[in-house]
């Protein structure tokens, strides 16, 4: 497990630095890239009721909660995918930090020859596109589940007759079709 109170602790590793954490899995190069962090409704904490969970952020400094968010790169035999293209600038002003934090990694956006979705919800497919509706990894190929590309992108997605996530179908409709 990697949190990311061990990457920004892990100072005393050259190859780290606060934003990104790089390790290795046998001979394939895994590098942890932060995105930054987005606002979460507090029924998402786990572990504790939501009396408990609302008293502990009461007592904190954190006016509201905030889920940290992270896409991984993997570089092997001569490849470079990214998972998840984190939340770009359209999500959270504290989100969209990973191509920031890639760059202090060593990697830019022409890197990437594959881009694998977990899921394509917004905060994981919004840094496909810039601010000005530029493709940001031209030459990846995207791979995701069948099921994924069904849901939400299929010639009738069921995404767009689900009154409460018709504004997430329009939203991944629109940073995928460039792609």
């Amino acid at each position: 497990k990697y949190s990311l109170i061990y990457i920004f602790n892990d100072m005393h590793n050259p190859l780290n630095a606060p934003g990104f954490y790089r390790f290795m899995v046998g001979d394939i190069e895994v590098i942890c890239v932060n995105d930054g962090t987005l606002s979460s409704d507090i029924n998402a904490v786990k572990g504790v009721s939501i009396q408990q969970a609302q008293a502990l952020f009461d007592e904190s400094f954190f006016p509201d909660v905030r889920c940290t968010t992270n896409n991984f790169i993997i570089r092997s035999k001569g490849h470079t995918a990214l998972v998840d293209v984190g939340a770009g600038s359209f999500i959270d002003d504290t989100a969209g930090k990973m191509l920031e934090n890639a760059a202090a990694a060593g990697i830019s956006p022409a890197d990437i020859d594959t881009i694998l979705f977990t899921h394509i919800h917004p905060d994981h497919i919004s840094g496909l596109m810039d601010a000005n509706w530029n493709k940001v990894f031209p030459q990846a190929v995207i791979k995701m589940h069948r099921a994924e590309f069904d849901f939400w992108l299929s010639d009738d997605p069921l995404s767009q007759k689900i009154p409460h996530v018709k504004h997430e179908a329009d939203h991944v409709i629109r940073f995928m079709t460039p792609y």
